[in-house]
C-alpha cells in the first residue's frame, strides 16, 4: 500500500462575507445529499448570527505561501 502527505504554510483567514459564506455552505448542503433551496437559509440564518461571536462557529481559509507533498510505500515490520 502507498500512503500521501500534504503541507500547507500559510495564514488562517477568517470568512465574513456572507456571499463567499453562501457558497460553502450550499456547497456542503449538495454534498451531503441535501436540498439545498431547504437547508441553505437554515444554515445561513445560523452564520448571520453568529458572526461576531467570538466562539461560535466559523469559516476559515487558508491563505496559502507554499504547500508540497510526498507519496511513498508504507514499511511494515
Amino acid at each position: 500500500t502507498r500512503w500521501a502527505s500534504v503541507v500547507v504554510d500559510g495564514t488562517m483567514e477568517e470568512i465574513t462575507d456572507l456571499e463567499a459564506i453562501e457558497k460553502v455552505v450550499r456547497a456542503n448542503v449538495e454534498k451531503q445529499g441535501l436540498d439545498p433551496d431547504e437547508y441553505t437559509p437554515k444554515r445561513m440564518d445560523y452564520y448571520k448570527k453568529a458572526l461576531g461571536k467570538p466562539n461560535a462557529l466559523k469559516i476559515f481559509r487558508i491563505k496559502t505561501t507554499d504547500m508540497q507533498g510526498k507519496t511513498a510505500k508504507s514499511q511494515i515490520g
